[in-house]
């Protein structure tokens, strides 16, 4: 058995006016047994940081030098109480194994993280007394896992390997957004509670067409299925659901002179934020909206 630990502390204020106060605190700590051939390995990793956030300022504040009768420059900021703190801590597991009928993989994982920002990008353009910082707040606890086989076969004649392969993955989410002055709550936007799970199925084929020449064909298949509680717009709760069919190509030519050239072709999606397929309801000026 093998044994893997790392940690890694940071401490950083920046050439900031306002002192970044950045603290970070990362640990790893991994086992692990076996060969290529047969083995398995289980990984604790914990992530801690908290900051102070400088953002963006005006270049006319810049090139004026001062603001409100005192010096500016471009380390200073308009807000000094944006920043953020964030944590996540994750444990995972793969075993692996290399035979005769082929090669198999099982991995699965649990995450439990958390993010709180605060931000200010437009200063007092909507809330000129107040300021415009808001807070965006993240908590979600992730599983999820994937098992994988692949195995030598002939198609046709011509030297092939095929691999089917499952994944899976669940977030619990409570999502947050709120008006806040100085990091204090002054009224909530949104307050949801998410339930994302997605599934894929997938399989492909490679087959060596000649000495120069390999193909490799894909097809997977993925499921999303979303259920939203929104706690301060109830009309925007409900439950949603979609697949999609993604076919995929690639060939590969070569090598020669230790090169090898690709071309590669499909289709794949990418899954937005799951309240958007239940609102109905604009949060913040109640105007309808569309559901994407």
């Amino acid at each position: 058995m093998h044994l893997l630990a790392a940690i890694e502390l940071q401490r950083n204020d920046g050439p900031w006016a306002v002192p970044e106060g950045l603290h970070k605190a990362n640990g790893l700590l991994t086992l692990s047994a076996g060969t290529a051939v047969l083995g398995w390995s289980a990984s604790l990793m914990a992530y801690k940081a908290q900051w102070t956030a400088t953002d963006q300022i005006p270049q006319r504040l810049i090139d004026a030098g001062s603001y409100q009768g005192r010096a500016f420059g471009r380390f200073d900021t308009l807000d000094a109480s944006n920043g953020g703190s964030t944590r996540r801590n994750s444990l995972s597991g793969e075993w692996h194994r290399q035979g005769e009928q082929g090669d198999t993989r099982v991995a699965a994982y649990v995450i439990d993280y958390r993010l709180q920002l605060f931000s200010n990008f437009s200063y007092a353009l909507d809330r000129p007394l107040q300021g415009d910082q808001f807070s965006q707040l993240d908590q979600r606890q992730v599983a999820g896992g994937s098992i994988s086989h692949g195995f030598e076969h002939g198609l046709a004649g011509l030297p092939a390997r095929s691999e089917l392969g499952l994944q899976w993955r669940q977030d619990r989410i409570r999502l947050g957004l709120a008006d806040t002055q100085a990091r204090q709550l002054i009224s909530a936007t949104r307050d949801d509670k998410v339930v994302s799970a997605m599934l894929g199925l997938r399989g492909q084929t490679g087959v060596e067409l000649m000495p120069w020449l390999r193909a490799v064909v894909g097809l997977r298949l993925d499921q999303a299925r979303f259920q939203v509680d929104s706690l301060l717009q109830p009309v925007n709760s409900g439950a949603s659901q979609s697949q999609l069919l993604s076919p995929k190509l690639a060939l590969v030519l070569g090598p020669w002179a230790k090169t090898e050239l690709f071309f590669n072709a499909g289709k794949g999606m990418h899954s937005n934020d799951a309240r958007g397929t239940t609102a109905v309801e604009d949060a913040r000026s109640g105007e309808p909206l569309g559901k994407v």
